[in-house]
């Protein structure tokens, strides 16, 4: 029986779906949308409900006291509610409108109702104009000293929102003060209207300090000065509290204290200058005593012996902190000592610069460590930086097969390159 044959129902679904798809597909053609033909008596009626002029608001043509109408009578002249608020607050603040300057100072006033508003600036009957109530604030009626004024002010006298208001407080705090324009035009918010409205002041936020302060850091600077020329400072016994004590700061006395830790004490200035946001200021005002840590070898007199220096001899040479110090020490161990100075630049992650740091002051006086492949297994084999574990595994089938180790054999076999057989050859004790 032919799996793919359909019975006779099959069939029949199958061309009544063709079927349907065929008219939906043709149907759209020849059915047209008939066009509404709209008369003229309903094109008058829209164009009396919506218009064909723009809208027109109350206020255009009336003369409005502005100094003394409420808040509802400006909403019923069609300006918005927040707007109305504001003119009204701002009005309470200044205790009255003199002229088009002070109503133009209010915040979101569009430029439609500065050009056309007719306004009437007549004092209140039988009203006295009310007086701000302080000092700061008939300082900044004029004037917006931006350096100076506060939240409250902003959003209460100069018509800014309060969350503008808190946003400017905020930014001028992060950059201590607005310089110029282009400083307070970073606000979110801000925009040329708030700027060109106001006549803004940017000078800068002057804090005295009292006497006694200035007096106890005169006296503070003053002790320094005689500690540091009366007395040696012996770096290496000093805690932390004795360095802030001495006047150095708190976090820069931490990193002295924990660096000096790290690497088993100062021996020089150059050790002491390896401490970041260390300057020569700072050693220059006191006479640092070092005391005297053996070391394999003087840098001054002499050359370190690669093979037998100790981390704390590397981290006195500038440029070899305690991680780079580690990692030489890790892989000389590994390849038994360095039969060659060029081999420090090897060590993984040693930039050129940091080779170029410690090359002059290294020398190989110490021979390396040869091994003996007889008494070696898979796993020391492997471990060698200079050995891969496929060629680990070939030389221990060699050594169990008892055949002789050849460089030749294998060069020619493709065990090991030229190179590679040139680089093992000093660590192997082979004839």
């Amino acid at each position: 029986m032919n799996p793919f044959t359909y019975d006779k129902e099959e069939r029949t679904t199958l061309i009544f779906i063709l079927i349907l798809a065929c008219i939906i597909m043709v149907l759209p053609n020849w059915i047209k949308p008939t066009r509404q033909v709209i008369s003229n008596d309903k094109i008058q009626k829209i164009k009396q409900l919506f218009g064909t002029e723009p809208y027109q608001p109350k206020w255009k043509g009336v003369v409005i006291p502005i100094n003394y109408i409420t808040e509802d009578s400006l909403v019923a002249l069609g300006i918005e509610h927040k707007l109305a608020k504001r003119i009204i607050r701002f009005r309470e603040v200044i205790g009255q409108y003199k002229s088009m300057n002070d109503f133009s100072k209010i915040y979101g006033m569009p430029d439609s109702i500065l050009t056309e508003v007719q306004l009437s600036f007549a004092a209140p009957h039988n009203k006295k104009a009310s007086v701000p109530k302080s000092s700061a604030q008939l300082a900044f009626t004029d004037t917006l000293y931006i350096n100076l004024v506060d939240a409250h002010d902003l959003a209460a006298q100069f018509g800014f929102t309060n969350k503008l208001a808190e946003r400017i407080i905020k930014y001028r705090e992060s950059i201590k003060g607005y310089k110029n324009r282009t400083s307070l035009s970073k606000v979110y918010g801000i925009n040329k209207q708030h700027i060109n409205r106001l006549k803004i002041d940017y000078r800068p936020r002057t804090i005295k300090k009292t006497s006694e302060y200035s007096v106890n850091k005169r006296k503070q600077k003053k002790e320094y000065k005689d500690v540091s020329q009366k007395t040696k400072i012996k770096i290496n016994q000093l805690t932390k509290t004795d360095l802030i004590d001495l006047g150095i700061e708190k976090s820069l006395a931490h990193r002295i204290y924990k660096y000096g830790k790290l690497i088993g004490g100062y021996r020089s200035d150059t050790s002491l200058k390896k401490v970041y946001a260390m300057t020569d200021k700072l050693l220059d005002r006191y006479h640092w005593q070092f005391d005297t840590i053996a070391l394999h070898h003087n840098l001054d007199t002499g050359m370190l012996d690669i093979n037998m220096v100790t981390v704390r001899d590397l981290i006195a040479i500038r440029g070899i902190g305690p991680v780079f110090a580690r990692r030489i020490i890790r892989y000389r161990d590994a390849l038994g000592g360095f039969c060659d100075k060029s081999q420090v630049r090897e060590t993984p992650k040693l930039s050129t610069e940091g080779y170029k740091a410690i090359k002059n002051y290294i020398s190989i006086k110490t021979p390396c460590q040869k091994m003996d492949l007889e008494q070696m297994s898979y796993g020391q084999l492997s471990n060698h930086p200079y050995i891969t574990t496929s060629q680990a595994g070939i030389l221990v089938n060699m050594i169990r097969d008892s055949m002789p180790i050849n460089g030749d054999l294998l060069i020619e076999t493709g065990v090991m390159s030229e190179k590679e057989w040139m680089r093992l050859r000093p660590y192997l004790v082979v004839d």
